[in-house]
């Protein structure tokens, strides 16, 4: 619940510094997860005026693929935390109490423009995660490209220059709408 309340810390600054500029939030793998939470969640009003999310996951404790196996492992057994610690130089806290509700469990909330963007060679999250937000959302866009592994070390420029123009379309058409 943190990463949502630093969105919410974000915005509202953002906000107070530039008030009537545009805010959109982008996250890739669990930062897009953390983006589809905070819209879901955020009061009327205080979302962001419209939502992009990449490779991220629809629910939490995803085993069915490989990487998700090994990761899990690592993180939820002593010696994978060892080999952690010791190999990776990473610490692993005790986990998630409560347990945050997933981002499809709040995208039916989502009142802004969104796109969902997913590869289809997503190692990490199966094309299921990205139709699964995408069906959850009202009004969602879904991209799933072809070919595309998972996050930012597979988007290409060519791919951000997409949704960038997806963006200010976005912003447009909801500008003119509050209008």
């Amino acid at each position: 619940m943190d990463e949502v309340q630093d969105i919410t810390a974000g915005l509202e600054w953002l906000r107070h510094r530039r008030p009537g500029v545009p805010v959109i939030t982008l996250g890739f793998s669990m930062g897009a997860s953390v983006v589809i939470r905070h819209a879901g969640l955020a009061p009327a009003g205080t979302a962001a005026d419209v939502v992009i999310a990449v490779s991220g996951p629809g629910r939490w404790y995803e085993r069915g693929t490989k990487p998700m196996r090994r990761l899990h492992y690592g993180v939820e057994t002593r010696i994978g935390r060892f080999v952690l610690h010791r190999v990776f130089k990473t610490r692993i806290g005790g986990g998630w109490d409560p347990l945050p509700v997933s981002p499809v469990e709040v995208a039916a909330s989502i009142r802004v423009p969104t796109l969902v963007v997913h590869g289809d060679r997503d190692p990490y999250f199966g094309v299921e995660h990205g139709r699964m937000i995408a069906a959850a959302t009202p009004g969602a866009q879904l991209w799933l490209e072809a070919g595309m592994g998972h996050a930012e070390n597979a988007t290409s420029m060519e791919l951000l220059d997409r949704i960038d123009d997806w963006a200010r379309h976005a912003v447009s058409v909801s500008e003119s709408m509050a209008r």
